[in-house]
């Protein structure tokens, strides 16, 4: 039967039920729809319920948030007070060099600079902070009677870096290796084997001597940061760039790792696909500011105002064919670079070099650069490819040829210099060759 239609009158007799049995039908029917009714009821007020406690929950939520927010916030700010204990601690703390003076005390196999004929002499130093005084000897021979001093009373100014005197004299070492004790009479020149040792008698002797002698070191802090721009100023001026120059290569070089952002589309003429005539005669109205490919591996900016750029005729149309000419030339150029080095012949003939071998620079460079791995990224020294009049001689120590990289050691005075090089340079030019038979 179809819901919501009524049943016949005689359907109760026509199925064999009497009137007080309907009777009790209904009345279980009806207690049925309103205890079906009050479910229904408690169920939506339950619901309700839940929601409103759920909306308190979300509000309470991001109130503690809020709260945590603010929390941070004043923690960050706030700073506890410092005691004058806490702050003369800090203080010293900051000034010790108890572990530099222990090593200085202890002594180095260093080389010390002769002043009249500007040799270095490898000698074992060491500092006696009880007596104030620098000593050193021979490096196989311990301290005695035998061992020259200097009073350390006597020193006028401290001299570090490329300032010293022994980075003046010998250009080969390295300047933050280099520092020199100035006295009255005369100069005290030391070159340090590496930098623990360099930081050592530099911050032990400036201790012993602060506030009797010029160019003293008080903290480890200010040494090393003394250190660092010496570095950098040097490299800077070995590459023949600037301070500035390199901290925007720097900030390229990250540039180029970060993923590049999608160019937006402002204007309809450029948002179609690029056509090859669009190079022949390019419009006047140019956009402010376009990236103009010189062949190379700089951009040139130009703008609307600005220079016309070389490849660009006095009507503003530029000349695919000299762009495309020019941009060739420099890769035909580091092409052959490229395969100079990765042939087992240079252009004089020579092999690649092996362990034990000794070899003399070409002479194409005035210095070449060492790094302390393969990988090339951390320059520890320089040397220079003559020594006065004749080209310098080296001692092969290692050869990798797939990353053009031969790791070398000085002869006779620059034995203590050793680093990897590179064998040929960006133009394919050998840097080293075998030294001739005597």
């Amino acid at each position: 039967m179809p819901p919501g239609e009524r049943l016949p009158a005689g359907w109760a007799s026509a199925v064999g039920m009497g009137g007080s049995e309907v009777e009790t039908l209904k009345n279980q029917l009806r207690e049925a729809q309103m205890a079906n009714n009050d479910v229904l009821a408690q169920m939506k007020a339950t619901e309700s319920s839940w929601r409103k406690c759920i909306e308190e929950a979300e509000q309470k939520e991001a109130q503690a948030r809020q709260e945590l927010e603010r929390c941070k916030a004043k923690f960050e700010k706030w700073r506890p007070p410092k005691s004058p204990e806490l702050s003369r601690l800090l203080h010293k703390l900051k000034r010790n060099v108890a572990r530099e003076m222990r090593d200085a005390q202890q002594g180095f196999v260093i080389q010390k600079v002769t002043e009249k004929h500007g040799k270095t002499e490898v000698r074992r130093v060491a500092v006696c902070p009880h007596t104030q005084i620098l000593k050193w000897c021979h490096a196989n021979e311990s301290f005695g009677p035998t061992a020259k001093t200097l009073d350390l009373r006597l020193v006028q100014k401290l001299e570090f870096g490329q300032a010293a005197r022994a980075a003046k004299i010998i250009p080969e070492a390295s300047p933050w290796h280099c520092f020199s004790l100035v006295t009255a009479e005369r100069s005290y020149d030391f070159i340090a084997s590496n930098e623990n040792s360099t930081r050592c008698f530099v911050l032990s002797i400036s201790r012993l001597c602060e506030g009797k002698a010029e160019g003293v070191f008080r903290t480890r802090h200010d040494f090393e940061v003394t250190k660092g721009w010496a570095r950098l100023k040097l490299g800077c001026k070995r590459r023949g760039s600037s301070i500035t120059q390199d901290f925007l290569l720097a900030l390229q070089k990250v540039g180029e790792k970060l993923p590049k952002a999608a160019p937006m589309q402002t204007d309809e003429a450029y948002s179609k696909p690029m056509d090859i005539f669009d190079f022949c005669n390019e419009p006047k109205d140019e956009p402010r500011e376009r990236i103009i490919s010189t062949g190379s591996n700089i951009q040139s900016f130009s703008s609307a105002g600005g220079a016309t750029p070389k490849n660009a005729t006095p009507n503003g149309s530029f000349k695919p064919l000299e762009r495309l000419a020019s941009a060739t030339d420099d890769l035909g150029a580091n092409a052959r670079g490229f395969m100079a080095w990765m042939t087992p012949f240079g252009s004089s003939g020579a092999v690649w070099p092996k362990a034990g071998e000794t070899w003399v620079f070409t002479g194409a460079v005035e210095h070449v650069d060492l790094y302390r791995s393969a990988e090339g990224t951390e320059w520890v020294n320089e040397m220079t490819c003559r020594s006065q009049s004749e080209r310098r001689m080296v001692t092969i120590i290692s050869a990798l040829p797939q990353q053009n990289m031969v790791e070398i050691r000085g002869t006779d005075k620059l034995k203590f210099v050793k680093g990897w090089a590179r064998m040929v340079d960006d133009n394919g030019n050998w840097l080293l060759e075998k030294a001739p038979m005597k």
